[in-house]
């Protein structure tokens, strides 16, 4: 499974491949009933098929995947489980369009491409999917154009999310991104220097290569587990390990927000994620108005916690620790009113 990724000179045996090897012991997610005043739901046992509560599509839903076969969809912010998506191969990243479609990425164990399958907020059944020569990881749409950008070997840009992609290489492999308000588009990177770092490229609107983006702070990834790249309406922010020294990583997340001035950036403010249990090794992490979530990836103990964004104040526990899962992917779509 991502061979592309496993293969790589400079990730040895830290690779994004080795992250997705097993890094779910047990299937989750299980029916609960009709949507109500019900407690928090953790990750169970699922059905071995997709299922959704009729109820789900008029309610705000955060997708949740394991890195392994299935995405969890709970009600946002209350938590409760109303689906299951199921069939996956490797997801990781997700993101969502204007009109609340979710886009998922994964790989192919069997070709070592990627598959791209776009969900209608709270459907069942992929409304559209997507090829990518390369294993797709991340993603992003731009909320001008609604151009879809896949991240993986490079990028591949799918114009109004459809079609074949226009595929711009990069020289090392590509993680998470995120568009400004402007089409351009941003992208977390493996540093070829340093394991534990990652750069920061961007691919302006209209450009033809990608530019890498000086930054006045270092990256530091707790690889396998790269840095979030978002949008929060105002900056484009970027995700970093905690590097304690004579611990290693294992400490807060810190979410920097980055003012871009050409091919420079430099940090306006930083929120940092704390808890007791989550947001020491973080998945994906989603900007959503004024909360930021995290999902937790470590030692199969995760959940996803939300903070205030951008003064991140005390952790609020959205999906509460399993002890079975390393949740990655994460994303919010809200209900569009008919």
């Amino acid at each position: 499974m991502f061979e592309h990724f496993k293969n790589h000179r400079r990730l040895t045996g830290a690779c994004l491949g080795v992250m997705l090897v097993g890094c779910s012991r047990y299937p989750l997610g299980a029916p609960i009933a009709p949507l109500g005043p019900v407690p928090q739901t953790r990750l169970h046992q699922p059905l071995g098929r997709s299922w959704m509560s009729p109820a789900a599509s008029k309610h705000d839903l955060l997708y949740v995947n394991d890195g392994e076969s299935n995405v969890y969809v709970y009600t946002y912010p209350q938590g409760q489980l109303v689906g299951t998506l199921t069939g996956f191969s490797s997801p990781t990243g997700e993101c969502v369009d204007h009109a609340g479609d979710v886009f998922i990425t994964a790989a192919s164990e069997e070709s070592g491409s990627g598959v791209i399958y776009e969900y209608a907020h709270g459907g069942t059944t992929p409304i559209e999917t997507l090829g990518d020569s390369d294993p797709a990881f991340g993603c992003a749409v731009d909320p001008r154009s609604g151009n879809l950008a896949v991240t993986g070997g490079g990028v591949a840009i799918y114009q109004h999310a459809r079609g074949k992609p226009v595929v711009y290489d990069g020289s090392e492999p590509t993680y998470f991104c995120g568009y400004d308000n402007q089409g351009d588009l941003y992208l977390s990177v493996i540093d070829d220097s340093h394991l534990d770092q990652e750069d920061l490229s961007m691919l302006a609107k209209g450009g033809k290569t990608l530019k890498q983006i000086s930054l006045s702070v270092p990256l530091y990834a707790t690889l396998p587990l790269p840095s979030s790249v978002q949008w929060d309406g105002t900056y484009i922010t970027a995700s970093s390990a905690s590097q304690n020294v004579g611990v290693g990583y294992d400490g807060p997340i810190s979410l920097y927000r980055l003012h871009i001035s050409k091919d420079s950036a430099s940090v306006v403010g930083t929120a940092t994620l704390s808890s007791k249990k989550n947001a020491r090794r973080t998945g994906q992490i989603w900007i959503q108005g004024k909360r930021v979530l995290g999902s937790d990836y470590n030692r199969h103990s995760g959940g996803v916690d939300s903070w205030s964004y951008p003064d991140a104040r005390k952790a609020r526990s959205i999906v509460p620790n399993s002890g079975e899962v390393d949740p990655f992917g994460i994303a919010v779509s809200l209900a569009v009113s008919q």
